[in-house]
Order: C-alpha cells, then structure tokens, then sequence
C-alpha cells in the first residue's frame, strides 16, 4: 500500500507525452527526444548528451549538466571561465566554451590596446612635462 502511494507520487510528477520504457526504468517523449527520470526529476537529452532540470516558474528547461566533453583552446581562458562562472562550467557545452573563448580573446586584445595607448600617452604626457621645464 505505502509501495502503491509512493509509485503514485513518482507517477503524477510525470510531463505529459512521456511514455513509461520498461528497459530504461525511465519515461520517454518522442516528440522532444527527453527522457525522464522520475526518481531524480532531471530529463536527460542523449543527442546532446545533456541533462536539464524543468523550471516551473519560467515553464522552460535549463541546462543542469552537460555530459559532452569541451576543448577550450586556451588555458587562460579556462581559467577566465572558472573564476567568472564558478559551479556553473559543467553547464557549458562546446558552443558556448567557443563564445567565451572569443569574447575573452577580444577583451584581452582590447584591454592591451587601451593600455597601449594609455602608455604612449604617458610617454608623451611626460616628455611633454619635461621640455616645458
């Protein structure tokens, strides 16, 4: 009886078009390709490789852990990424590691362009200062 209303519970808690698969012990959606995990209320992705928690308040799945590996070319980019995103780097895949990746590059790139020019304004700011005395 406890076995029956706890089966209940799990049951009720399942999104509508998931399908009970017996081999997988979990349910399936044809139309979206998510499975459903009803002991851990995650839908997992397998063409992705992707697991997502739904969001009840947004009524859209996010992204709770992506499973494919991710390159990052560049260590200190990696590094950029952990200080920035801290527990949330597991939730990136490889699109959006490329995305940091550029973006870091070019504030990188323009940040020394900035400092750059700061330098040489100094340079002549102070040369500049010194002729006039």
């Amino acid at each position: 009886m406890i076995r029956d209303a706890a089966n209940e519970v799990l049951h009720s808690r399942v999104p509508e078009g998931f399908q009970w698969i017996e081999a997988y012990g979990q349910y399936y959606s044809p139309s979206c390709g998510f499975f459903y995990d009803p002991n851990t209320g995650l839908f997992y992705h397998s063409d992705s490789e992707t697991y997502y928690i739904f969001n009840d308040d947004t009524q859209q799945y996010e992204i709770y852990k992506c499973m494919r590996k991710t390159h990052w070319k560049s260590r200190s980019n990696k590094m950029k990424a952990k200080q920035l995103f801290a527990g949330a780097l597991d939730r990136l895949d490889q699109d959006a590691v490329d995305v940091c990746e550029v973006v870091f590059d070019l504030t990188s790139k323009l940040s020394l362009e900035d400092r750059d020019g700061v330098d040489s304004e100094l340079e002549t700011h102070s040369s500049l200062s010194s002729s006039v005395r």
